[in-house]
């Protein structure tokens, strides 16, 4: 819903903030973290912990509201990691 939404924007922009250059896509069924920039892009060559890391954190982060799957990663190729954002059984049960 609409909490999400807003959560995801502050989310954003904290990623921005760390060099990420992230933005938020409304899909027809959630939203796109896109991150269009990697500042531990080198290091996450050498070292895929660093791309697992960001993924547990973003579904850490996230886990009450909604699952999180990459879709994007850099390192395999794409120009961006990117990640779709779903809401989650929990956000569906509580808004019955």
């Amino acid at each position: 819903g609409p909490e999400l939404g807003q959560k995801l924007m502050i989310l954003a922009e904290m990623r921005t903030a760390a060099g990420f250059m992230a933005e938020i896509r409304l899909l027809p069924d959630g939203w796109l973290l896109i991150e269009n920039h990697c500042p531990i892009f080198q290091a996450a060559s050498t070292c895929q912990h660093y791309c697992q890391a960001e993924l547990e954190f973003l579904r850490a982060v996230l886990a009450e509201f909604a699952d999180v799957e990459r879709t994007d990663h850099l390192l395999a190729g794409a120009r961006r990691c990117a990640y779709k954002i779903s809401a989650g059984k929990a956000t569906q049960t509580q808004a019955v």
